[in-house]
């Protein structure tokens, strides 16, 4: 791929596209440790509904993965 865009760039223009695509994995990164803790805490939340009975575990799960989905960290 870099065959064909970096064709006829220059040394500044590359150097730039590199710290833009660093940034860029900087913050893939991040969003990934967050996902990972958010699915650590719904792990954590799902072993500790086991304990209730199931319409209250329903409700939990299902509140538990709405919070998730509509976490602004996604």
């Amino acid at each position: 791929m870099c065959n064909v865009v970096c064709a006829g760039l220059s040394v500044v223009e590359l150097s730039d596209e590199n710290d833009e695509l660093m940034e860029q994995i900087k913050e893939l990164r991040r969003r990934t440790a967050m996902l990972r803790i958010l699915i650590e805490e719904l792990e954590q939340s799902y072993e500790e509904s086991k304990r209730f009975v199931v319409v209250q575990r329903y409700r939990l799960i299902k509140s538990m993965i709405k919070r998730v989905t509509q976490s602004s960290l996604i």
